[in-house]
């Protein structure tokens, strides 16, 4: 019993994390974007889909090792304990990663990271020259705070 509940605890800090870092950024940006916020109406639906999401999201994240804590025998569990926590650490990075680039990227294509933010993540020797030209405080913010999550 000891050991279900070490395994379940960290699952539950990751998926709290994630959704706290998620919420976090989505109450700054939209502080950031007050008026455009303020013009679509409504904040509480801004959030409470915002939370949804995040729920979501995260929930998908946390799908692998529930599962495996669910099929896998305790002592099993009890050696993949540091596998599970590079698996939370490592997503938790992404999360803040996306999350800390999102306002440059508003900024620039006036609209949250999607599927060409990541396409364009293949091709760093082009990308990182035209953020060092263009935004470097801000990569540099993100670089640090990565490091320091780290």
């Amino acid at each position: 019993m000891r050991r279900e509940i070490n395994f379940w605890r960290p699952v539950a800090r990751f998926f709290l994390a994630g959704v706290l870092i998620m919420t976090v950024s989505r109450v700054a940006l939209a502080w950031l974007s007050g008026e455009r916020v303020i013009q679509a109406g409504e904040w509480w639906r801004v959030f409470a889909n915002g939370v949804r999401f995040d729920v979501l999201v995260m929930s998908y994240l946390s799908a692998l090792p529930v599962a495996l804590g669910g099929l896998l025998p305790g002592r099993w569990l009890a050696a993949g304990g540091r596998a599970f926590r590079v698996y939370h650490a490592g997503w938790l990075l992404v999360i803040l990663f996306m999350e800390l680039s999102t306002p440059s990227f508003i900024q620039q294509y006036d609209t949250r990271p999607d599927r060409v933010f990541l396409e364009y993540l293949v091709y760093p020797r082009e990308v990182l020259p035209t953020l060092l030209r263009g935004r470097p405080w801000s990569l540099a913010g993100v670089v640090v705070a990565l490091v320091v999550a780290g």
